[in-house]
């Protein structure tokens, strides 16, 4: 099933905010292809879904598949809550059962980028996601703040500046040492390397951004304590995915009522649950922008 394909512009010599804008136009198949050919070759990192020999239902929405990245690992832990659970096996636990609900239900093909405790850096996850040429790439994270009392989930989608400070402050814990900016409102140096990470999401962004609204509210629907919202970053993690691209925030580990949820497998379960819900319902909507026939 063929791709949604949006028209992709290069803005050259000015920043976003600039007055003065040239833009020239390039086949987004010429963009994506200069990419792949920066991202190099691929390593073998896939994992494979349970082979129990059961009958997979066949996929006529255009989606085939789905790269879940669960954030951090190895040294890089993430936030730790004060009850000792870590962020970056949070986020392999709900990855890996995400991964059981899509393949079971939805009968997609889906990877994860780690499937262990590994350090992987971020510009990895997003280049597996490239090779393994990914119709849709989520990034689960476990949020932190000094403010114990923030909670609840939130989800983001790529763009060159931190849309607010909430924003600005997970880009700055998620990306740690990368090279982007978390700085609200300011802008990326310019050059060829942000020049085609951003065409490569600029063709997703419609696509990105109903993704993250439709896990967003199967999210507030599991939580039920307000809607923290979607809202747009630069995290590295999402650099250059020639797909729909989102990071999810599943919850708050420096709140003390998020963490004892997150502690509790049944609770990750029913994230892992909302989540695939959210997959499900953007999975209609991109049948219809792709023109896929409905079940």
């Amino acid at each position: 099933m063929p791709r949604v394909r949006w028209k992709a512009a290069v803005r050259v010599g000015a920043s976003r905010r600039s007055g003065l804008r040239s833009l020239i136009v390039i086949p987004i198949a010429t963009v994506v292809a200069v990419a792949l050919l920066l991202v190099g070759p691929s390593r073998p990192a896939a994992s494979a879904p349970p082979a129990d020999g059961e009958q997979m239902p066949a996929n006529r929405q255009g989606l085939r598949t789905i790269v879940i990245d669960p954030g951090h690992g190895g040294q890089a832990t993430g936030t730790i809550a004060a009850n000792g659970i870590q962020e970056k096996a949070i986020t392999l636990d709900i990855a890996i059962r995400l991964r059981e609900l899509v393949y079971r239900r939805l009968g997609l093909q889906v990877r994860l980028t780690r499937e262990a405790d590994v350090d992987l850096e971020n510009v990895r996850r997003t280049e597996m996601a490239n090779n393994w040429e990914a119709d849709l790439f989520i990034s689960i994270h476990a949020n932190g703040f000094r403010q114990t009392a923030v909670r609840g989930p939130e989800t983001y989608f790529l763009s060159a500046s931190a849309s607010d400070d909430n924003a600005r402050r997970a880009v700055l814990r998620e990306n740690g040492g990368d090279d982007a900016t978390g700085e609200a409102g300011a802008a990326p140096a310019p050059g060829l390397e942000f020049i085609l990470w951003d065409l490569a999401q600029t063709q997703h962004l419609r696509e990105s951004s109903l993704f993250a609204e439709d896990l967003q509210a199967s999210l507030n629907s599991l939580w039920r304590i307000g809607d923290r919202g979607v809202r747009q970053a630069p995290f590295t993690v999402l650099r250059g995915a020639t797909m729909p691209a989102v990071l999810v925030e599943v919850g708050y580990l420096s709140n003390l009522e998020d963490a004892a949820m997150l502690a509790d497998p049944d609770v990750r379960q029913r994230i892992a649950e909302s989540l695939f819900r959210g997959i499900s319902a953007f999975r209609e909507q991109y049948a219809v922008l792709a023109g896929a026939p409905p079940n």
